[in-house]
């Protein structure tokens, strides 16, 4: 991927504010772009995809914010946070917590939640069912609603991290 024209016609536009939506390489590929080109006035933003941009690009005080449909999984202090880190030590001690991880955790949470008001033998339709009747609960401090019109259960909230 050749970034730096990109990278210059967006530089001549004097941006103050960047917006990416793709994945992290690509995101710490325009950021560099920004900073060999010595342009360091500008904030970049990101959706949860470009959360390894973040880390990527510590060492360098890039400015980088992401949206994600999770709390921050390090300072939340939710329940569910708080075991999501107690787990990933236990389990995965190599493994850093991160954004995607959590958003999973939350996904398991809640399929655990409907398995476990599930009656045997399982069926398909009785889990969802169950995931069909999570309305304005919370699973260990997590917010969810199912929202028939999407089928979402969370992600209506939405951090800035």
């Amino acid at each position: 991927m050749n970034i730096v024209q990109p990278v210059s016609k967006l530089i001549a536009q004097d941006p103050k504010v960047v917006i990416s939506i793709g994945t992290s390489m690509p995101t710490v590929k325009l950021i560099n772009q920004f900073f060999e080109q010595g342009y360091f006035g500008t904030r970049f933003f990101g959706i949860d995809s470009t959360f390894l941009a973040k880390e990527i690009l510590h060492y360098k005080g890039a400015p980088l914010r992401f949206t994600s449909s999770v709390p921050d999984p390090i300072t939340s202090q939710i329940p569910l946070a708080q075991n999501y880190r107690k787990h990933l030590t236990q389990y995965f001690p190599d493994q850093d917590h991160s954004i995607l991880s959590f958003a999973y955790y939350a996904s398991a949470a809640i399929l655990c939640t409907a398995l476990m008001q599930s009656h045997m033998p399982l069926a398909n339709s009785d889990i969802i069912t169950h995931i069909e009747s999570l309305k304005k609960s919370s699973i260990q401090g997590f917010q969810i609603d199912f929202d028939p019109s999407n089928r979402h259960v969370f992600g209506k909230k939405i951090w800035l991290i």
